[in-house]
């Protein structure tokens, strides 16, 4: 974690998926400032929203996406903060990305 933080200091930008067409996609490790996204379809969370909105966000209407079991796995894992990415690929991309809009609007992901 603390090479990561030495790695990305000085960096402008790391990653550009604003237009990548994903099936699926899981992104670690890179800080969401530093990656170019589409905030039409592309989102970010942080650890300490995820946590203090939790009986939000498991109360929103998400069943049918992945995004509880992503949240939860992500508060499983040590990084800061991870990039959501409604997958254009899928025949679920609009049912995934009115969850996107869900947790935005509930405050646990900002675009």
């Amino acid at each position: 974690m603390q090479a990561n933080r030495e790695f990305y200091a000085g960096i402008d930008w790391a990653l550009d998926i604003s237009e990548g067409e994903f099936q699926e996609l899981a992104l670690h490790g890179i800080p969401a400032a530093l990656v170019r996204r589409d905030p039409a379809s592309q989102v970010v969370v942080e650890r300490a929203t995820v946590e203090a909105k939790r009986h939000i966000w498991r109360a929103l209407p998400l069943d049918d996406t992945p995004w509880k079991h992503v949240l939860t796995n992500f508060l499983r894992l040590p990084f800061a903060e991870e990039v959501l990415v409604a997958p254009k690929r899928s025949r679920d991309f609009q049912r995934c990305n009115e969850g996107l809009t869900m947790l935005c609007d509930a405050g646990v992901a900002y675009r």
